[in-house]
């Protein structure tokens, strides 16, 4: 493909002083020109050159093939760059040009033409294309945690379109690269189904979010998820729970005792179940009830799959309709979220979760941050980051492939989180995780972007630690077994000042280079942290332990002091004058 950098530079010289923008705006004009053979004079009014932004870079409506195009161009190789631009589609494009807005002049001249070409043309298209055009991999902007999410969202609003033509559209999401690779998505199912809520309320939020609730038939909640699949549940915290766990186990006799055994009547199941929860891009009221538009499911995924595979396991049996025609009479709660963004319905989920069993750090896998850094890890080092439990085991050797995942371990988001804070010595915190991700402030002060701009692989050094710190603490006990008895018991602080020795180590890049690259710990590894372990960790502890108040602790078995962070400050302090280590975090260039 022949677009070069010298030419958008040259087009942009030769036309800022009509049309202003960026030298990067003339990308687009150019892949116009070159690729649908668009005038120059028509192409000009077809991208955008400054103005308000709406998440669209420029359009093109091919007449022979009924298509319409919407892009983005980003002259670079770096598909992270599309993050910022799909995110103000989402939240501002899609209501501009399909929704409230979309009979309305706009703040930009190029999507005023675009809304131009749509009302004059609205009969003639069939298919709307979303390219995202660039200069990397397409593979790579595929398989990010960030983009998939982001890409999910568009599809769930594809109903707009479908309302803006008054007809089921086709909706094709492609990347798109100059070299020519192509990676695309066809939507063509808005997922719309009917549901029967009876004893209907509703409430509103406080900020123009709908809640509807009633009480609704589980099988047809199971229905839905037949024909989604997994997309049923991609707001949901986790993939499953054991499927002989105790939740599980309890479900399976419920729908057995109403199915099989005839011992427990549906009518039941509503007074013993916590209900479902789902949100939804719509809820309209119809004669026989409502009809919801894309719903995921935000709790109760184990009801579903719990039943899902008790269907399936009982459909050999001569009475299994019978055995649906039981279970067709189970109801329980739903609460229909509508007009809600994604930080609402990740609260909501979260709140929405706790009757399980359920660990407070699950509750966040689909925060931004935590997308954020499975995609940091997998396109960094190859190494997947399971922020759903239960998630890494679930993907096949192929899945692996395709998402470019080279480890045979995952980064847990638990053991993640306190490598933050071990390397922060947040002692404190450390010993209470469950709170830590239940406290918003303390959360977003150990996961917050700052985290995204450090080498991963200084992260991993650090991370590897834990799994050894009985054998470190053991190497410390063998140079006095008497005066280190005490070692034992501030693995936490051993894990902090090993951190601190990582990250202060002058051959830090040698080292991230050697054992950073991967979750193994090999002997040479091992050898390299015993070092740090029984050098100057080992000494920095024993002035910790030689301070009168800490030496009388020590004779009185009382070992609170090693898990402050007023006792990592003091090892920092030492650390700082005889080492000159200075405190280095995990976060920001340094």
């Amino acid at each position: 493909m022949r677009i070069t950098e010298e030419q958008i530079r040259s087009a942009h010289k030769a036309l800022k002083n009509e049309n202003g923008g960026a030298w990067q705006d003339y990308f687009g004009l150019l892949f116009l020109e070159e690729f649908h053979k668009v005038p120059r004079e028509q192409a000009l009014h077809q991208v955008a050159f400054g103005g308000e932004d709406y998440g669209f870079d420029g359009f093109h409506f091919d007449k022979a093939k009924r298509n319409l195009y919407l892009f983005q161009f980003k002259w670079s190789n770096d598909h992270e760059q599309f993050k910022p631009g799909f995110r103000t589609l989402l939240e501002h494009g899609m209501s501009e040009v399909f929704g409230v807005n979309s009979d309305h002049r706009s703040r930009n001249a190029m999507v005023n033409n675009l809304k131009a070409v749509l009302r004059d043309n609205r009969s003639r298209i069939d298919q709307v294309n979303f390219h995202f055009v660039f200069t990397g991999e397409p593979e790579k902007a595929e398989n990010s945690s960030v983009l998939g999410a982001l890409r999910e969202d568009l599809e769930n609003r594809k109903h707009m379109l479908d309302e803006w033509w008054g007809k089921e559209m086709s909706m094709v999401i492609e990347y798109r690269s100059l070299s020519g690779k192509r990676s695309h998505f066809v939507v063509d199912k808005t997922h719309e189904y009917p549901l029967k809520l009876s004893g209907s309320l509703a409430k509103d939020g406080p900020d123009g979010q709908q809640m509807v609730i009633g009480m609704g038939r589980l099988y047809d909640i199971y229905s839905m998820f037949r024909q989604m699949g997994s997309r049923f549940f991609e707001r949901n915290i986790r993939h499953s729970l054991p499927e002989d766990g105790s939740v599980n186990r309890v479900l399976q006799k419920a729908f057995r005792d109403i199915g099989i055994d005839k011992k427990l009547d549906p009518a039941m199941f509503a007074f013993n179940h916590n209900g479902v929860t789902f949100s939804a891009q719509k809820l309209e009221e119809t004669d026989n009830g409502y009809r919801i538009t894309e719903p995921r499911l935000l709790n109760g995924a184990q009801t579903i799959t719990t039943m899902a595979r008790f269907i399936e396991r009982s459909k050999s049996r001569d009475d299994i309709e019978t055995i649906k025609d039981r279970l067709k009479r189970i109801e329980v709660i739903c609460k229909v979220i509508t007009h809600a963004d994604d930080p609402f319905i990740t609260t909501v989920t979260i709140n929405n979760n706790r009757q399980n069993p359920v660990d407070s750090w699950n509750l966040r896998a689909n925060d931004q941050i935590q997308l954020e850094l499975s995609d940091h890890f997998r396109t960094k080092l190859g190494i997947y980051y399971e922020r759903q439990q239960r998630a890494f085991e679930g993907l096949t050797e192929e899945e692996r492939d395709e998402q470019g995942i080279t480890d045979d371990k995952a980064i847990q988001m638990l053991k993640l989180a306190q490598t933050f804070l071990a390397s922060e010595g947040e002692l404190v915190v450390m010993r209470s995780m469950r709170k830590a991700f239940e406290e918003d402030k303390q959360y977003e002060a150990i996961f917050h972007t700052r985290r995204l701009e450090v080498d991963p692989r200084y992260v991993v050094l650090c991370y590897k630690v834990q799994f050894r710190l009985p054998l470190l603490t053991r190497s410390i006990l063998e140079r006095g077994e008497n005066k280190y008895s005490f070692v034992g018991r501030g693995r936490h602080l051993l894990w902090a000042l090993m951190c601190q020795a990582i990250l202060n180590d002058k051959d830090l890049h040698k080292m991230a280079e050697r054992y950073g690259q991967d979750l193994a710990i090999s002997a040479n590894y091992m050898q390299y942290i015993s070092g740090l372990a029984t050098g100057a960790c080992r000494a920095l502890l024993s002035e910790l332990v030689e301070q009168e108040a800490n030496a009388e602790a020590v004779k009185n078995n009382e070992f609170n002091f090693l898990r402050s962070k007023q006792s990592f400050d003091f090892c920092m302090e030492v650390a700082a004058r005889k080492y000159g280590w200075e405190k280095r975090k995990l976060s920001g260039h340094w």
